[in-house]
This record gives structure tokens, sequence and C-alpha cells, in this order.
């Protein structure tokens, strides 16, 4: 991976930080729209899905920079 793509990727993953940070932040107050049996879990269920979509979307991000700054020329090599 060049940097090149490196940078076209980089919106990607800040929008799923992004969505993760809306997702986390919005649980409780959409909970309480539902059913009042249902409260706990959609709030529970909504700040897992943030978290997971921000870590995720973190670590993907720092792999494909880690790849990015570490290119060896192995690509270079193989031709």
């Amino acid at each position: 991976m060049g940097q090149r793509e490196f940078i076209k990727q980089v919106p990607n993953r800040l929008t799923g930080v992004i969505i993760g940070l809306v997702f986390y932040y919005n649980a409780e107050f959409l909970s309480e729209a539902a059913p009042s049996n249902w409260n706990e879990f959609i709030e529970q269920n909504m700040q897992l899905i943030g978290v997971l979509l921000v870590g995720l979307s973190i670590l993907k991000l720092s792999v494909d920079w880690y790849l990015v700054t570490s290119d060896d020329g192995f690509e270079e090599k193989k031709t």
C-alpha cells in the first residue's frame, strides 16, 4: 500500500470513528424512546456498537499507517 492509497482511506476510517461516537453518545437518549423493558438493552448495545466502530476504525487506520511508514521496498525487490 502506498501513501496515496492510505490518504484515500483516511476519510473512510474517520467516518467510522465519527459514526461510532454518535452511537456511543446518543445511546442513552435513544434508549429512552424505546419501551421501558428494553431501555437498558438498547443503551448497552448501542454503546457496544459505538465502541467497536471507533476501536476497529482506529485499529485499521493504525495498521495501515504502520504498513505505509515501514515500507521496506518489498515491492521494488519483487520486480
